[in-house]
């Protein structure tokens, strides 16, 4: 059945702005939307809405699936703007048209890759990102997931019954849990809690925050640090930083010591 502008543009906006970094891909009679063939399904596009989409140049087809255009971009853009500005760089609103809002809780990384520093730059950059995207992937290739939640839209697996292949599939996911959880201990203390939570279970940072029982606002900072410590644990990084005040006042005192 074909939507109306009205009901496209309320579907867009809920869809598209989930998109980035996402790929729709058919699963039975819809399609969902996921960071890798197979992955963690975000949401659900119907055929009818991922027509309009594609007709108003918002979506393309690639061999990944059907993934965002610069006009989808743009039109997100737009979307976000007509939305109460704080709230919405946390994803916990989303505008219906008509003058009708939905409260709804994004995940961390969404909120925050829509944000600006204090330069204008974006408050996660390139390396932080692409240590969460690792983080992410192995998380749902050891196999973790299925026992924290029930994912209903993931596709019925075959029983494997090739003894070597399960042998293979075993390593893999024993391979894959021995770096996630050597990733989230060189995040350290504290950030690598925050990361399990914002980055592998996907949650947002309100309710981060809550889970830890941290104040309010308080995990944004903590979530870009622990993602800066992953980009090193993982060699995208140097590692290297700047002296903090401590050894520039231990290096002031050494130097004026006789």
């Amino acid at each position: 059945m074909a939507l109306c502008g009205r009901e496209i543009e309320r579907e867009a906006r809920r869809v598209l702005r989930c998109m980035d970094g996402r790929a729709l891909e058919r699963r039975g009679g819809v399609f969902v939307a996921v960071r890798r063939a197979g992955g963690k399904a975000a949401l659900k596009v119907t055929p009818a809405a991922l027509e309009a989409f594609a007709a108003r140049g918002w979506v393309t087809a690639t061999e990944e699936g059907w993934r965002l255009t610069r006009e989808g971009r743009a039109f997100a853009a737009r979307a976000e703007a007509a939305v109460d500005p704080f709230r919405a760089q946390h994803g916990e609103v989303i505008d219906l048209g008509g003058g009708l809002r939905q409260e709804r809780a994004g995940s961390a990384l969404e909120a925050l890759a829509r944000l600006k520093d204090e330069r204008g730059r974006p408050y996660l950059g390139a390396l932080e990102r692409e240590a969460a995207a690792r983080l992410e992937a192995d998380f749902e290739q050891a196999h973790f997931r299925p026992r924290l939640t029930l994912d209903i839209e993931a596709p019925p697996r075959r029983a494997v019954s090739d003894g070597a292949a399960a042998q293979t599939l075993s390593a893999s996911a024993l391979d894959a849990r021995r770096r996630v959880m050597d990733a989230l201990e060189a995040a350290g203390p504290g950030l690598k809690d925050m990361l399990f939570e914002t980055v592998c279970l996907s949650h947002g940072l309100g309710d981060a925050e809550q889970a830890l029982g941290w104040p309010q606002r308080a995990g944004k900072a903590v979530v870009r640090l622990g993602l800066q410590r992953l980009a090193e644990h993982y060699g995208l990084a140097s590692g290297r930083r700047r002296p903090g005040r401590i050894e520039a006042w231990m290096e002031a005192v050494a130097g004026g010591a006789p």
